[in-house]
C-alpha cells in the first residue's frame, strides 16, 4: 500500500509539469526496450528535462491545482 502511495503522489507530482527530450535527442532515440523479470522494467533509463513555466504556463498550472483542492469526494 506504501508503494502505490508514492507512485501515486509522484505522478501527480511530473503531471504538474511540462517534460521534454534533452537537446539534440528526438523521439526516435528513446529506447523503449523492457528488462526481462517479473516486475516490468525499462532497459535503459527514461531521461526527460523540466521545462520552467512562462506566465501563462504558470496561470494554467495554478489554476489545476486551485481545481483539484475544490474537487468533492463523494463517496459511493
Amino acid at each position: 500500500m506504501g508503494m502505490t502511495s508514492v507512485e501515486f503522489c509522484l505522478a501527480n507530482l511530473f503531471n504538474h509539469f511540462r517534460w521534454e527530450l534533452p537537446e539534440r535527442m528526438v523521439v526516435e532515440d528513446v529506447d523503449m526496450e523492457e528488462a526481462h523479470g517479473i516486475p516490468v522494467s525499462k532497459k535503459s533509463e527514461l531521461q526527460l528535462v523540466h521545462v520552467n513555466f512562462t506566465g501563462s504556463d504558470l496561470d494554467l498550472f495554478l489554476a489545476n491545482v486551485a481545481d483539484v483542492h475544490n474537487e468533492k469526494f463523494v463517496s459511493h
